[in-house]
């Protein structure tokens, strides 16, 4: 019923595009920077990384969390974000070769929880991820 729902009104509507971010990768990162703190020191953080060159899965898969927390800084908690960051970069990379379109194949069943087992991706951060980044219901 609730997907049937979902289909038509995805169907007439489109999609509502409510979770700011230019790449899918950087839905996933946004989602990652955002937790505990207020979203526009989320969004500093993604500008840095952006002005930088590392917002994306090849901008970040050859850094440490020690390269990668002074980019992030402005997100709050940034060595913790920092490892949580490079986890899911790991993952995309071990899972789905660094592209997040890839998680679009899989069941949103499988996907969430396979998100759940990268560290600091918790239920709120996986289901924002499959449904603003995978574009899944």
């Amino acid at each position: 019923m609730v997907r049937t729902v979902y289909a038509r009104l995805r169907a007439r509507f489109g999609h509502a595009g409510w979770w700011p971010g230019r790449t899918a990768f950087e839905v996933c990162a946004g989602a990652i920077l955002v937790q505990n703190t207020a979203w526009p020191n989320a969004e500093k953080a993604l500008s840095s990384l952006r002005r930088s060159g590392r917002l994306s899965y090849r901008g970040l898969r050859d850094l440490s969390p020690a390269q990668i927390a002074p980019l992030i800084r402005s997100a709050g908690t940034f060595n913790v974000k920092a490892r949580r960051l490079a986890a899911f970069v790991w993952f995309l990379g071990a899972e789905y070769r660094g592209r997040v379109s890839a998680m679009a194949t899989e069941s949103v069943e499988a996907l969430r929880r396979k998100l759940l087992t990268v560290n600091g991706i918790g239920p709120e951060t996986a289901d924002c991820i499959v449904l603003y980044a995978a574009r899944l219901p």
